[in-house]
Order: C-alpha cells, then structure tokens, then sequence
C-alpha cells in the first residue's frame, strides 16, 4: 500500500466513484487530473493547504485511511482520523506471532533468508559470482535460535558489502 501526497497548494482532491481525482493546476492556468485507485492508497498527506472536497475526506475516512495535514514547510498541523483501524487484525496477528517463539524464529528465518538471497542475487547480476551467500542461506534454515539467525545475517552482510568497491569502483 501506498501514501497519497498532495503537496500543491492550489491542487484539488475529490472522489470519482472507487478512486480519488488530484486536480493540479498548470502554469498556464489549466488544469491536469490524475486518478488514483482508492485501493492502493493506505493514507492521505496534505501538505500546503490544499483543497479536499467532503466526498473525498469521507470516502477515506469510511475506507479507514487517515487523512493528515501539514504546513507547507511540512509541520505537522493534525490528522483527520477513522472511527476505526484498518490495521486491527494484522497487529492482533502480530502480537499472537511475537508471543509465539516457533513461530517468530520461523518467521525471522524466513526474512533473513529471502535477505540473503536478494542479496545474492545483486551480486549475481553484477558478475559476482564467486560468493558464499547462497551457503550463508542454507545455514539460516538449520539455526534454533533468533541470535544464531541474526548471526548469519551479519556474515551475509559482510560479505555482501564487501563485493561493492568491485561493482561500484574504488572511491
């Protein structure tokens, strides 16, 4: 999920059936309209005072995406907030999971692991080949504690970065 940012002043944020409009306004004194999916958005930012028509900000509100504004120089000035939280259930799950120890360490494992391996194929891609990630993924799987994992991260990391000065040059 994204975050809406209309920073204009002058813009105009309005609601056309499932989505929002974002008027701007041209230096010739037209204006261009954007569309954006209500669905992708996650939250509203306001910044510099711009417009909001009421179907927009009830729209979010009924969709359970805050609306926050800021001052034109980005100073928090307050938040148009739902009556409920879209985001409940997942910190519900989020807590059952912390409060499980298999589960979390299966969890961290599956992170660090998908880590190592983007990691890896970075290097991959640069014609850096001749590297011991893909091994420092397969010891993630066999590690009992969320220490030992981290462990295994730090190597990975350190072996990563240690390939830049070839890919990016010596500065």
């Amino acid at each position: 999920m994204s975050v809406l940012y209309v920073t204009q002043a002058d813009a105009v944020l309005s609601k056309n059936y499932e989505a929002f409009n974002v008027a701007l306004k041209q230096s010739d004194g037209s204006w261009k309209k954007q569309t954006v999916a209500a669905q992708t958005v996650e939250q509203v930012v306001l910044m510099g005072n711009p417009q909001v028509t009421g179907d927009a900000l009830v729209y979010a509100l009924e969709l359970g995406m805050p609306v926050h504004y800021l001052s034109s120089f980005g100073k928090y000035l307050g938040s148009a907030l739902p009556g409920y939280s879209r985001n409940g259930q997942l910190r519900l799950a989020q807590y059952k999971l912390y409060s499980d120890p298999v589960g979390r360490l299966e969890l961290v494992k599956a992170i660090v692991a998908a880590k190592i391996h983007n990691q890896y194929q970075v290097l991959y891609r640069h014609n850096e080949r001749d590297n011991p990630l893909k091994e420092r993924k397969s010891l993630v799987k066999n590690q009992k504690t969320i220490d030992q994992v981290r462990g295994i991260e730090g190597l990975a990391a350190r072996e990563y970065f240690a390939c830049w000065p070839r890919m990016v040059g010596k500065q």
